[in-house]
């Protein structure tokens, strides 16, 4: 530890490896941040609390309730001591049993409360994703910075309740899985065509309205304890939604409209005549969109593959519409039958190709 009239040294950081055990450095001031406890024991050389060693116990407490103060702190991490040293354990249900252990501090005897008094233990919560189980209530730690994964909503699965949900805290849903298949806007510029959010009995339910029609729509969240407009919810940056790449089927004579966000695999579903094309508005080889024409293939018993695709498959442009034909003969002279058209789209097979935009498995 740096003597009277001495600059301390600069503190460094480290991240732990349950693997390997460390050795912290002789001039003090260093931290380790420990994995959580399911990662295994680390063990630990020359820890001196005293030499403004740390011990970081985010990723160990980052879902608990333990607030990052670390008032209660013995209800999740408890103590044993022998001549060898101390044993840290973890105790996820928060009711200070022995737990698992996660830490070895060789050659130290001292307590949680000894260390926490020391300033030797710090918990300084960072950004944790938390998917929670359907019909699992939740309650989000004190200490805020938590999104939740919202699970798409289902048949017979009520809304999910959420305690201690705070905006200024950091707190935020992510609706993904509930807009993933919609054409909401990733900045949420038109939220309110699918997402309504309604204050009963002080608590403020979500629900969502997929035909973007701005219905009531289903509930899907409950935040209890929380009033709040969705006009509130999204300028405190409270809802979030992160688009993922997806999959899906475009039905026969019908109208399917493209994610503004993209990267939608669209499968055409075969009709061969049976039915009128489907009609994909918004396909944007730009926006990594790909037209999908694996059960088109499969419906017919061909085998193709993209070098070859050109004998089964024609892109006529009609007046700035892109009309997609196969013809099952493979005779490479067009026509067939028209599977589906790309209005507002004006592109050709090879400009398909080379931008990946065709998908055949």
């Amino acid at each position: 530890m740096a003597g009277k009239g001495q600059t301390p040294p600069t503190p460094i950081m480290r991240m732990g490896c349950p693997n390997t055990p460390i050795t912290y450095r002789q001039a003090g001031y260093e931290t380790v941040c420990l994995k959580d406890a399911d990662r295994g024991e680390q063990v630990l050389y020359n820890f001196n609390a005293a030499n403004g060693d740390i011990i970081g116990v985010d990723d160990v407490l980052e879902q608990t309730l333990c607030p990052d103060n670390l008032a209660g702190v013995g209800n999740w991490i408890t103590s044993q001591s022998t001549q060898a040293g101390t044993t840290l354990f973890f105790d996820p249900t928060g009711t200070g049993q022995t737990g698992t252990p996660f830490a070895f501090l060789s050659g130290v005897q001292t307590t949680v409360a000894q260390l926490v008094a020391d300033g030797g233990m710090q918990y300084i919560p960072d950004q944790v994703v938390i998917t929670p189980a359907f019909d699992t209530p939740v309650t989000i730690r004190p200490g805020g910075l938590t999104t939740i994964d919202l699970r798409a909503t289902a048949t017979g699965i009520a809304a999910q309740e959420i305690t201690n949900f705070s905006a200024a805290a950091g707190d935020n849903l992510q609706l993904k899985n509930i807009l993933n298949y919609t054409t909401a806007a990733p900045d949420l510029s038109n939220i309110g065509n699918y997402i309504s959010a309604t204050t009963v009995n002080g608590n403020t339910i979500l629900s969502v309205d997929t035909t973007g029609t701005g219905q009531a729509g289903t509930p899907f969240a409950e935040l209890m304890g929380v009033s709040a407009t969705l006009s509130q919810l999204v300028s405190e940056n409270a809802l979030i939604f992160t688009p993922t790449a997806v999959n899906v089927l475009a039905a026969p004579n019908m109208t399917f409209i493209c994610r503004p966000e993209g990267e939608e695999n669209v499968a055409v579903v075969n009709v061969h005549g049976s039915y009128g094309p489907t009609t994909i508005q918004d396909f944007s080889l730009a926006n990594d969109d790909q037209l999908n024409l694996v059960h088109v293939l499969a419906a017919a018993n061909v085998q193709a593959d993209l070098a070859n695709i050109g004998n089964f498959v024609s892109l006529v442009d009609t007046g700035g519409n892109t009309q997609v034909w196969f013809n099952a003969n493979g005779n490479g002279q067009g026509g067939g039958t028209m599977e589906c058209v790309l209005q507002n789209t004006s592109i050709t097979l090879d400009q398909l190709l080379a931008h990946s935009g065709l998908n055949l498995s």
